[in-house]
């Protein structure tokens, strides 16, 4: 990991923790009493692990943070905060996801996968024992207004009507760029937006877009926004 992304992780990881301690002010019941870094006995490092009291008992909160809180980021540390989780010898453990900002769709993953999460729009959600915490924000930060601006731009919309042309159907980068007319930086661009949120998703044949409802919904909303603007 680069130095400046690092310096951007343990901001964040300061600002969650800042969250948490934000948290349990206006819980009752929820305090922070410690927090640390170090691998568990599986070989994975968690970003935060947070000492809380509940009532009258001691949990640990395994917090993973990342920069990119889309949906398959998510789906990808699932498995190894679950594992944390099942660490032997372990008892009240919670594992907690962590991002700048988290979409419905990265929540919703979270949420069935039974783990909570956290994120800097306001967004919480925290269930196990006793303890339920709901906290629906609609604050969207601007980075991720400009990231959905970026996939509903001029050019990059050239791609997306190549790919939602019917019938739906899997492109190389290099097919893609020459259909659509715009660079390979562009379609490059538009292809990690839509692999980040799920819309879209690759094999060997090349990238298809799979959610084209979520995508249209989504360049819909846009619009409409940017119109009213």
């Amino acid at each position: 990991m680069e130095q400046a992304e690092k310096l951007k992780l343990r901001d964040l990881e300061n600002k969650i923790l800042f969250a948490v301690k934000e948290l349990c002010s206006s819980i009752p019941f929820l305090s922070l009493r410690s927090w640390r870094q170090e691998k568990t006995s599986g070989g994975y490092r968690p970003d935060l692990i947070l000492g809380m009291k509940v009532g009258d008992q001691h949990w640990e909160w395994i917090v993973g943070c990342r920069l990119n809180g889309q949906p398959r980021e998510v789906r990808g540390a699932i498995p190894l905060m679950k594992n944390a989780l099942a660490e032997p010898g372990k008892t009240n453990r919670y594992a907690l996801f962590a991002a700048p900002f988290l979409s419905e769709e990265s929540r919703r993953l979270c949420t069935e996968a039974g783990l909570g999460y956290m994120d800097l729009a306001g967004n919480v959600r925290v269930s196990f024992d006793q303890v339920f915490i709901d906290i629906k924000s609609q604050n969207n930060p601007f980075k991720e207004k400009r990231a959905l601006r970026s996939l509903f731009a001029a050019k990059a919309s050239r791609v997306l009507h190549v790919l939602l042309t019917p019938p739906l159907r899997s492109w190389k980068v290099k097919d893609l760029q020459l259909a659509s007319g715009v660079s390979l930086g562009e379609v490059s661009n538009v292809r990690k937006l839509l692999l980040d949120r799920e819309w879209a998703e690759v094999s060997r044949e090349g990238i298809k877009i799979k959610k084209p409802e979520a995508l249209l919904r989504a360049w819909h909303e846009s619009y409409e926004g940017n119109r009213s603007s």
